[in-house]
């Protein structure tokens, strides 16, 4: 996650760049080059991810990456985010949850109670509402750094569309 006022960053050893595209099939958001002769990079299959991504430990440390590099860039690109003061955003840093869901998962239902509202790090979500008679209505396709759930916590506590996850999506 880079801002666009410094959109380069240094990757040290053990660092882990590439798992979004890797997971979602998705083309490569930066361009990574080797800052010194000699650097080694291993590739990793998407199996091999998939692996690593159920391992408490291993998501335990990319969340504190994460939290500690990225959350704040990423907050700031949401416009309702953008002018928040730093201590607040600070605040925030070990408040959030990060959630993760697969492909096809349900993450949240129309009618449903609001708890969250949900800032999207990865993927994309589907977004659409149910009918009395079977039939659905497709409201939009939502994907990096967007929103949603906001609707719900501010008007009445109830979900008003159902939202699932179309790939790997994990959200803030």
């Amino acid at each position: 996650d880079l801002s666009y006022d410094q959109p380069f960053a240094t990757v040290g050893e053990g660092e882990l760049i590439g798992e979004a595209s890797c997971l979602n099939y998705q083309p490569r958001s930066a361009t990574v080059v080797a800052a010194e002769d000699g650097t080694i990079v291993f590739e990793m299959l998407r199996n091999v991810l998939d692996i690593l991504r159920r391992n408490r430990e291993f998501k335990r440390q990319m969340e504190a990456k994460y939290r500690e590099r990225a959350l704040e860039n990423h907050l700031r690109s949401v416009a309702v985010f953008r002018d928040l003061p730093k201590d607040f955003i600070d605040y925030l840093r070990n408040k959030v949850e990060l959630v993760g869901f697969n492909p096809g998962e349900m993450i949240c239902r129309q009618g449903d109670t609001a708890d969250a509202f949900y800032l999207v790090r990865m993927g994309h979500v589907k977004v659409y509402e149910s009918f009395a008679d079977g039939q659905g209505l497709v409201l939009t396709y939502l994907s990096r750094s967007q929103y949603f759930g906001e609707i719900g916590l501010l008007g009445g506590g109830a979900r008003t569309a159902n939202c699932s996850a179309l790939d790997h999506v994990e959200c803030v």
